[in-house]
Parts: C-alpha cells; sequence; structure tokens
C-alpha cells in the first residue's frame, strides 16, 4: 500500500464490497492483519477503511514494515530484508493506473 498515490472513488468502492463479501473466509483464514500505510490521502482513506469496515480479525496500522512486522511477531532481520528487495523491485517497475489495472471483476 505504500506505493498508493490515490484512490479512485469506484475503484474504492468496489474493494470495500470484495472485502464485505469475503469478511468470512478471510475471518478463517486471516490471523491478525498489519497494514503498512501510504502518506497523504490515500493513507488516510486506508486507515479510516478498517476504522469504518470492522474486520473478524486484529488490524492495526503502521506507518513502516519494522514495526507492521514487529507487531505481528516476525521482526526478522532477513524477511525485512527480502520486503525491502522486493519493494525496490516493485519501484522500478512503471507504475500502473487506471481501470484496467483494478483486481476485481466488474460483473
Amino acid at each position: 500500500m505504500r506505493r498508493v498515490d490515490g484512490v479512485d472513488e469506484q475503484v474504492y468502492r468496489r474493494l470495500v464490497g470484495a472485502m464485505r463479501r469475503r469478511r468470512n473466509a478471510l475471518g478463517k483464514a486471516v490471523r491478525s492483519l498489519a497494514v503498512v500505510r501510504p502518506t497523504r490521502m490515500a493513507g488516510a482513506l486506508t486507515s479510516g477503511f478498517f476504522e469504518i469496515e470492522p474486520q473478524p480479525y486484529p488490524v492495526k496500522i503502521f506507518t513502516n514494515v519494522v514495526d507492521a512486522l514487529r507487531w505481528l511477531g516476525r521482526p526478522d532481520a532477513c524477511l525485512i530484508a527480502e520486503l525491502h528487495a522486493l519493494r525496490a523491485e516493485l519501484s522500478a517497475r512503471p507504475r500502473a493506473s487506471g481501470p484496467e489495472v483494478t483486481p476485481f471483476a466488474t460483473t
């Protein structure tokens, strides 16, 4: 989520709908969720989403991956290094935008 610069309202509504539909299944599969939020408006939307849409598992919002992994009980340096490497790899790719990159089907 940290690379998110903005959120299209239609995409946000689709995300909310998908999370609501999958709430029970996610409750069985997820023990806890640490969210590393982006800055500015996208970060406010991310934080606000979890305040107005309670999840069936503990959710905590963070501003950095180290604190998030520590809260999950996974503060090991190897995992943190791997996540930083993945972020660097993704940062080198062109940023996606527009409706063609939304992960949810319209039907």
